[in-house]
């Protein structure tokens, strides 16, 4: 605790020549030595002070300089790292707070230091000393016997400033308001060995961690265990602390622990030297009158009972109540051993005993924390679980992450999905091969019953059971759409429908002539192939034979060949029809050249007259004409021809009949087989 050695306040003042409105460069501190207790900590109060149009660049406190260079920071010095704290500010003030004070602490001097945006404007305190104490609590008289009037007083080897509130105890527990307390000191106006004995320490409010050491007052004997039981968890560690108390011309020789275990024996043996518990079990004096065990790395086989025992110079020995430990692992539980795609599930982290301080558990899926599900207490609560919430689960207490359970395995069961059926070799076999249709399904339990099923239309046949279904020696009767449907006790789903399309070579291949009947020399004819196949010909090849020789006539993706009748393109036709499953030839269709026609002489004298005739028709025409385009010209000139308009009736017009028309008054030839 902070104190001050006298009334004077002690400054630093650097004022600069050149100041801004005549303020100076000051850091002040109440006091340049400062009392605190061993272990706790202290507060150095600082102020400083700069003009006011100046900015502060840095503010920190040191311990030492080298040369004229400023050191660093003390916080980051490695023997105050974590132990200093800064509580001023860039304004004015500067206070720093040690903590975990060490009597390393005493031989150093403290300076606050401070630089301004004026390349002239720093300034460092005066330096600071800080004096450590512990408690001490001193018995007037010193020889205490029944009926005296006692005071306590608790004492320091320095000054404790801000007026510190104490507080006391005996045998460990805080004192009622029965006695009279002081600042600093506590009177029993009329001891009693009943109503007063016991040991007693004082502490500072705000510092109870850090106690006196305790003084014997007519004290007796006495074992305090805490606590009377614990759950701790497997792999952690616990604390059984125990307080005791004797006559005050007794000294203490041995105190240590044992076990119920060891307590069957004649003579207990030390906890600490059981094979069991070596490297393990710990005895900490917190005082003369406490001592703690510690036990690491607790394992099932610590769970029992513990009993603190002492023995005194005298011969006089102790033992407290036992302090009951149960270790306990954590385990996840489900709230049903079956769990299904839309269940609640509840799964809770388990223990044997109930663990103390209302601890926080922390929820692991796949060793990832889980922060996207509802948590109370020890539960993880999923309302709808899905196949994402799939996983291995476990759970830890918070501060014991190291210490978690063993995974519980979540497994969600679902109905199939995903069902998928696949025909091997190939959906496009060769008719006469083999094939096998297989069912597969993602479910959870697996799909236990796969059944195959063939679509007609609407309607569906049922094949069989069974993950596969074969077909051997397949046919073009077998061609059609299948599925297969996936069933479990959660629900059924089916495939989507693979079709099977049987392959086969070309069957059925003919040739054909067209025009049929009746051929003229010259016409020209075309030969058709036609084939069944599967998949379709992609190649026609065209033979013609003639006595014993046969020759390629021409081969691509159309099935016709065309030609004139001409000599030498007679002779019998096959053609060859060829898919990627096979081949197959047609039988011959025969092409031969007509015979010569029998009026053919008649047409030439035909044809003979019809010319003759037409020239005669174009000759009488002519001169009708010339004629008429005479007598025009005569009329024109104003010669009048009397005579010949008697004796001329006038140009006649031809109006041919039937008979005279060559075209319609020939009837057609017929075409001569």
């Amino acid at each position: 605790m902070p104190f001050t050695k006298g009334p004077v306040i002690l400054t630093a003042v650097f004022c600069l020549l050149s100041g801004v409105f005549g303020q100076s460069y000051r850091v002040t501190y109440p006091s340049t030595s400062i009392c605190g207790l061993k272990r706790s900590s202290v507060d150095i109060p600082c102020t400083y002070l700069y003009p006011r149009n100046r900015k502060i660049i840095q503010a920190f406190w040191y311990i030492k300089m080298t040369g004229t260079k400023d050191t660093g920071d003390l916080s980051l010095d490695t023997r105050y790292q974590g132990r200093v704290e800064y509580l001023g500010d860039k304004v004015n003030n500067c206070t720093l707070r040690v903590k975990d004070l060490r009597e390393s602490d005493t031989v150093e001097k403290y300076k606050f230091r401070f630089i301004t945006d004026d390349p002239k404007g720093k300034l460092a305190g005066s330096e600071v000393s800080l004096t450590l104490t512990d408690l001490h609590v001193k018995v007037s008289p010193e020889s205490v016997k029944e009926g005296d009037r006692v005071t306590l007083t608790c004492s320091t080897t320095c000054s404790l400033s801000k007026n510190p509130t104490y507080i006391w105890y005996r045998d460990s527990q805080p004192l009622s308001n029965s006695h009279t307390t002081g600042s600093n000191t506590l009177s029993i106006p009329s001891v009693s060995r009943e109503e007063d004995g016991g040991y007693y320490s004082c502490a500072v409010r705000g510092h109870e961690g850090h106690p006196s050491p305790s003084v014997c007052i007519l004290s007796g004997w006495s074992v305090t265990s805490t606590p009377q039981s614990i759950c701790a968890l497997k792999g952690s560690s616990e604390e059984l602390h125990s307080y005791y108390t004797y006559p005050c011309d007794h000294a203490v020789t041995k105190a240590y622990w044992i076990t119920m275990w060891g307590k069957a024996k004649e003579n207990p043996p030390d906890l600490k030297l059981e094979e069991h518990y070596q490297g393990r079990a710990i005895y900490t004096e917190n005082n003369k009158n406490s001592q703690t065990l510690r036990i690491g790395n607790l394992s099932l086989g610590d769970s029992n009972s513990y009993q603190f025992r002492f023995i005194t110079d005298k011969g006089g020995k102790y033992s407290g109540l036992t302090v009951g430990l149960t270790v306990t692992e954590l385990q996840v539980l489900v709230n049903s051993a079956t769990v299904k795609e839309g269940d609640r599930v509840t799964l809770t982290c388990s223990t044997t005993c109930s663990l103390s301080n209302n601890p926080t558990y922390i929820w692991y899926r796949n060793l990832q924390p889980v922060n996207d599900l509802h948590r109370a207490d020890n539960r993880l609560d999923i309302d709808s679980v899905s196949i994402e919430d799939a996983g291995k689960y476990s759970c830890a207490v918070k501060g014991h992450g190291i210490h978690s359970s063993p995974e519980l395995i979540l497994n969600v069961r679902y109905t199939p999905r995903n069902t998928l059926g696949s025909v091997h070799p190939s959906v496009e076999p060769v008719e006469g091969s083999s094939v096998t249709l297989t069912c597969s399904s993602d479910a959870n339990r697996t799909a236990h019953t796969f059944t195959w099923y063939r679509k007609h239309g609407s309607e569906s046949t049922w094949l069989g059971q069974g993950w596969s279904y074969s077909i051997t020696n397949i046919s073009t009767k077998h061609s059609g759409l299948y599925y297969c449907k996936g069933e479990n006790k959660h629900g059924v789903s089916d495939s989507s429908a693979t079709f099977v399309d049987v392959h086969y070579s070309p069957r059925m291949t003919s040739a054909s002539l067209i025009p049929s009947g009746d051929l003229y020399e010259g016409e020209s004819v075309t030969l058709t192939c036609s084939s069944d196949a599967n998949p379709p010909v992609h190649t026609y090849t065209w033979y013609r034979k003639t006595g014993d020789e046969t020759v390629l006539q021409g081969t691509g993706r159309m099935p016709n060949l065309t030609f004139n009748l001409v000599p030498g393109v007679d002779g019998l036709y096959h053609c060859k029809a060829r898919n990627k499953v096979g081949l197959k030839n047609s039988t011959g269709v025969r092409v031969s050249l007509p015979v010569p026609n029998k009026h053919s002489s008649l047409n030439l004298v035909v044809g003979g007259v019809i010319g003759g005739m037409l020239a005669v028709v174009a000759g009488v025409l002519t001169g009708v004409a010339v004629h008429k385009r005479v007598t025009q010209t005569r009329e024109m000139r104003g010669t009048s021809t009397a005579a010949v308009r008697d004796t001329t009736a006038g140009p006649q017009a031809v109006q041919p009949g039937p008979a005279d028309d060559p075209y319609t008054g020939l009837k057609p030839h017929h075409q001569i087989p």
